[in-house]
């Protein structure tokens, strides 16, 4: 199974890339969440994590290859194809928004936002919130490239500098902002941090 890919762009398409490797051109699925915090232009170098799966129909089958930036966002894919009504090809259609958003959308059980995603309507959206709502809260905080905040690194480590400062102990402090990031609850600012790490302390 092909994993990861590395070569250079030939070709950019509105639907992903046409990725050379070692003189081959490998036609790679990319979700427009994903394409557009993707600077690689035509010529220059690429790496992707790939998705494959071999699509059947009227009795062929098809290799298929879906390409992501990083693991974590190959990861959601494939438990976003866990609810029942998605396959592989309608989850590369539907994930038109940064997988952060669709994450957090998930989380607080949006489902108007959900709905707005390509080929998801009423049905498939409170399939994607029963099915998956409490296990997107990692995904919240990949980054794009709109993105303006702080990494979730940076958040991490403000958050405990300013506990430490207000007398907790660092080990104390450690675990309670490590707990507040990994509550699910997709915490964006350092303040968001804070308060959920005292909301928690508590539990």
């Amino acid at each position: 199974m092909i994993s990861r890919m590395s070569g250079r762009v030939l070709e950019r398409k509105p639907y992903g890339v046409i990725l050379g490797v070692n003189g081959i051109g490998y036609e790679v699925l990319i979700p427009a969440g994903v394409l557009q915090s993707l600077a690689a232009r035509e010529g220059e170098p690429l790496e992707l994590v790939t998705y494959e799966y071999l699509h059947l129909e009227h009795s062929r089958a098809t290799q298929v290859l879906i390409g992501f930036r990083n693991e974590l966002e190959r990861d959601f894919f494939e438990q976003f194809i866990t609810v029942a009504s998605i396959g592989p090809r309608l989850a590369v259609r539907a994930l038109a928004a940064p997988v952060s958003r669709i994450a957090q959308a998930i989380e607080d059980g949006d489902l108007h936002a959900l709905q707005g995603l390509p080929g998801v309507g009423a049905r498939k959206a409170k399939e994607i919130v029963a099915r998956l709502q409490g296990k997107a809260g990692r995904f919240c905080l990949i980054r794009d490239e709109a993105d303006r905040g702080p990494a979730p690194e940076d958040l991490k480590a403000e958050a405990i500098e300013l506990l430490t400062r207000v007398g907790h102990a660092r080990a104390e402090a450690t675990s309670m902002v490590e707990r507040a990031l990994a509550a699910g609850q997709c915490p964006q600012t350092v303040e968001d941090v804070l308060n959920l790490s005292y909301k928690l302390r508590g539990k």
